[in-house]
């Protein structure tokens, strides 16, 4: 039984020698798998700084700016610095996130130029800025971002609520005029040189409104402009529009309208 033993180990062990000469070296292939991944990791968090630094720079540059810069020069400006990073791999899903949405509000505010009534126009670029503010805020509380800088709290982070409340209420006061709108024919009164609209301010905000009309002759040309504003709108006052029929050969009119001074 002893020799059977020894004849038996013998075997098990020359087996085992031959298979772990024909094995790969997985500790190693795990080692250069890991420094990979490290390397990964901190190209990553390479990323993640870069776009803070970058954001911060555009922020400084664009408080520095007076109020009276135009908002193209000002988006682009700021998309300039940042844009580059909508697609690279951050580190921080939650930070790539808020890259992402913060190029979105910029880019909302950019197209908001072109939309074709002031009031949809002012629409997107208020939610555009919402989005830009939002997610400044939560650069604040979760990466300590320009916590220390007075200018940049006083109008980003202190100022924050004002503007989701001016968005609110410019959807709302636009919303409630639109759909007076769709009546127009109740609401309009026939003079011999002009017409009059009656409308109701049902939203609980105070605004002032500037309607715009264009008057055009048979072959919708336009052959006059005319302008007209209403100020201190406050809640539940009704309030009258008048178009006038300056020239002959009006034969229809466009308007459109928006909104200004909006207090709660």
């Amino acid at each position: 039984m002893r020799k059977i033993f020894i004849f038996v180990s013998l075997l098990i062990l020359l087996i085992s020698s031959a298979c772990s000469g024909n094995s790969p070296n997985y500790s190693s292939i795990n080692s250069y798998t890991m420094a990979n991944e490290s390397l990964d990791k901190r190209q990553d968090e390479k990323v993640d700084e870069d776009f803070l630094k970058a954001i911060e720079n555009s922020i400084l540059w664009r408080i520095r700016q007076p109020n009276s810069s135009k908002l193209d020069i000002l988006a682009n400006t700021e998309l300039a610095y940042i844009k580059d990073f909508i697609h690279q791999p951050f580190y921080d899903k939650k930070l790539k996130n808020l890259a992402q949405k913060y190029i979105k509000g910029l880019n909302l505010q950019l197209e908001s130029l072109s939309e074709k009534l002031p009031s949809d126009g002012d629409i997107k670029r208020l939610r555009g800025t919402v989005y830009c503010y939002e997610v400044l805020n939560k650069l604040y509380s979760s990466y300590n971002f320009l916590s220390e800088n007075a200018e940049f709290v006083g109008i980003y982070i202190s100022g924050f609520e004002a503007q989701k409340k001016l968005y609110n209420a410019y959807k709302e006061i636009d919303n409630d005029i639109a759909l007076q709108a769709k009546n127009m024919e109740n609401r309009c009164t026939y003079f011999s040189d002009h017409l009059t609209f009656k409308f109701t301010n049902n939203t609980k905000y105070t605004y002032d409104t500037t309607f715009e009309f264009s008057i055009m002759d048979k072959n919708n040309t336009i052959i006059d402009h005319q302008i007209t504003s209403i100020e201190t709108i406050t809640p539940h006052r009704s309030f009258e529009v008048s178009v006038y029929k300056n020239q002959n050969h009006a034969d229809n009119f466009d308007w459109n309208n928006y909104y200004s001074n909006i207090h709660w």
